[in-house]
């Protein structure tokens, strides 16, 4: 009897969810292609062939990850958007810690600790993972609007819920970037990230103190 081929779309999935956990642990200059093929492999690594019946290079299985993971985590954030059990401040807080674990595990995989190309990751930021986010996030905050969670700053009175989610969003990659890029293993330690809490609460209107852990 022939042996039962595996479905080629299981086996790429497969790459790529190995490939993103080992880029988040160990960094993506410090993943090699046989670290990824040892992973899938087991005792006995994958033949490289296999790789690249899927994927042209590492760089292009980075690529793919990326995509993956910015997707994933997109998702992941509009299910808490909408997610009743927690009361609207928590929820903004939960929301903003995620914007930032995402810019950090988007840079761990995309380049190692001494690389300055922050343009390349605001870029992929904007162009994969805000663009999905900023329209739920603005309906979260003409919904805070409308029932009074948030107040009605100066700011909310001059422009529409969407500009203010991009400046959240837009504002916290920024001071990401600018704060901890050179060191991301370590993102929460540096000044800038720190004030990621504390520009949010600027933006919303809301006290500090509700968008901090406790």
């Amino acid at each position: 009897m022939a042996r039962k081929k595996q479905d080629p779309t299981i086996r790429r999935n497969e790459f790529i969810d190995t490939a993103i956990n080992l880029f988040l642990t160990k960094g993506y200059e410090e993943t090699s292609l046989r670290d990824i093929l040892k992973e899938l492999g087991g005792e006995s690594a994958l033949s490289p062939s296999v790789f690249y019946y899927y994927f042209k290079s590492k760089d292009e299985l980075r690529d793919t990850c990326l995509n993956v993971y910015v997707d994933r985590y997109a998702e992941d954030l509009i299910l808490l958007l909408k997610d009743d059990t927690f009361d609207y401040a928590e929820k903004m807080r939960k929301i903003i810690e995620r914007i930032t674990l995402a810019l950090h595990h988007v840079g761990k995989m995309m380049l190692d600790d001494s690389s300055h190309n922050v343009t390349l990751i605001q870029n992929m930021i904007a162009d994969r993972y805000f663009s999905k986010i900023i329209p739920q996030l603005a309906e979260l905050i003409q919904d805070g609007l409308k029932s009074g969670k948030l107040p009605m700053t100066e700011l909310a009175k001059e422009t529409d819920p969407r500009s203010i989610a991009k400046f959240l969003c837009n504002g916290i990659a920024t001071l990401f970037h600018d704060g901890a890029f050179l060191f991301l293993s370590a993102p929460h330690s540096f000044e800038n990230v720190r004030l990621i809490p504390v520009y949010a609460a600027q933006i919303l209107g809301l006290p500090v103190s509700a968008l901090q852990k406790d």
